[in-house]
């Protein structure tokens, strides 16, 4: 069960520090951002409020995991596990999306 809560801090934690990069970097740029170059349709657009709604949406997801990891940890400790891992690896994938987005502007 410590291993749980330790996931799920240290994966906000995760999440909060590409906020604040995102909130550095981005909130000089007032219009539109490049957030997905893609080869064949071009380039996707979007703003720095899509950026901050993807990293709420990711916290979110990584407290349902959370959620998810404590019911299961008590029927079978595996998969309880797999989920914190989950949710780290997820955190970890978003700071590295936000960090590309943040590269490309």
């Amino acid at each position: 069960m410590r291993f749980i809560k330790t996931s799920l801090i240290s994966s906000l934690a995760i999440l909060a520090f590409t906020a604040g990069l995102a909130y550095v970097n981005l909130s000089k740029i007032n219009g539109l951002l490049i957030v997905h170059l893609d080869q064949y349709r071009n380039v996707i657009l979007g703003t720095p409020l899509d950026v901050f709604i993807t990293i709420f949406l990711s916290a979110l997801l990584v407290t349902i995991n959370f959620g998810l990891a404590r019911a299961f940890y008590h029927k079978e400790n595996f998969l309880g596990v797999l989920l914190a891992i989950s949710s780290i690896v997820l955190a970890v994938l978003i700071l590295i999306f936000i960090s590309a987005i943040i590269s490309i502007n």
